[in-house]
């Protein structure tokens, strides 16, 4: 997998130079995940930012809530930010949905 163009791809990060986006790309970690299989989990400290590199995940609100269909994140989404932005705990769980 090439994490250096997807990161490129990531809207939020286009004013990130070249070598600004190898390092993360360095840094970064792939996993990978079976469907239904826990991502992230809600309530619990958030280290870092994830990026959908294929397939889709599901987001799960806390407590259940049924609102309809789950929303799903695609290719080059990110989640987790907002948490590590703000220091709070993660408010859903992610699941791989695919």
């Amino acid at each position: 997998m090439d994490v250096y163009a997807l990161l490129r791809g990531i809207e939020v990060l286009g004013r990130f130079d070249d070598a600004a986006i190898r390092r993360l790309a360095d840094a970064s970690r792939v996993g990978e995940y079976t469907a239904n299989q826990l991502v992230l989990r809600s309530g619990g400290p958030v280290e870092c930012v994830g990026v959908v590199a294929s397939g889709e995940l599901e987001i799960r609100l806390a407590g259940g809530a049924d609102r309809g269909a789950p929303p799903r994140l695609r290719e080059g989404q990110l989640f987790g930010e907002m948490s590590l932005l703000t220091g709070e705990p993660a408010i859903a769980d992610v699941v791989a949905a695919s």
